[in-house]
């Protein structure tokens, strides 16, 4: 593991596995690079991964607020303390860790109310791999749905995808597959370390 760029709030960091090369913006927290190194396939989108969203309130503060980074073990650490009224004292954090004994990167997300007031959130982590290095027409959702397996044309994902995966976002998976390219990527959730908390 190579940690690349020194720990400064306004600076993107870079760290790198066998697999994988990853650069996080402290603008949003979010993954602004994330290159196969197999392949040399661009997964990022220009909007970015992980990037931190409330369902209910939909803050735009959220995705552009300077996010302090730090180097971890493997990886790099993002933290934000909301500051708008409707959710201030909500704290996010998000490990990023990628090993060399594994092709996947880890992210850990936390959230804590350091604030006085006790708050109810909908989080919301907002992601949209470019499978095969692009968003286009050969590129398809896989998701667990109530009659089994879920595919969702690219096209048809902003009308259909969100209302078919948060019915059970605990099922644990969703997947984008580029058909002509036969490349995919798969996010994986562990489901039995999903908390409730007011």
């Amino acid at each position: 593991m190579l940690l690349t760029t020194a720990v400064v709030a306004q600076d993107n960091v870079t760290f790198e596995s066998k697999s994988a090369k990853i650069t996080v913006s402290p603008q949003g927290g979010r993954i602004v690079s994330f290159t196969d190194k197999a392949t040399g396939t661009q997964l990022a989108t220009a909007q970015g991964l992980c990037t931190d969203r409330e369902l209910k309130t939909r803050l735009a503060e959220m995705g552009k607020s300077v996010y302090t980074l730090k180097p971890v073990d493997h990886g790099v650490e993002a933290s934000y303390v909301v500051k708008d009224e409707k959710l201030q004292g909500i704290e996010y954090t998000k490990t990023y860790q990628a090993s060399d004994e594994s092709p996947a990167l880890v992210i850990n997300l936390r959230i804590r109310n350091t604030g006085k007031k006790e708050r109810t959130i909908s989080p919301w982590v907002f992601n949209q791999a470019m499978a095969g290095g692009s968003a286009d027409n050969n590129d398809s959702f896989f998701i667990p749905a109530t009659g089994g397996l879920g595919q969702i044309p690219l096209a048809k994902a902003d009308k259909t995808i969100a209302d078919n995966f948060t019915e059970n976002p605990r099922a644990g998976w969703i997947a984008v597959m580029d058909s002509k390219k036969r490349q995919g990527v798969i996010a994986l959730c562990e489901k039995d370390k999903l908390q409730r908390f007011c």
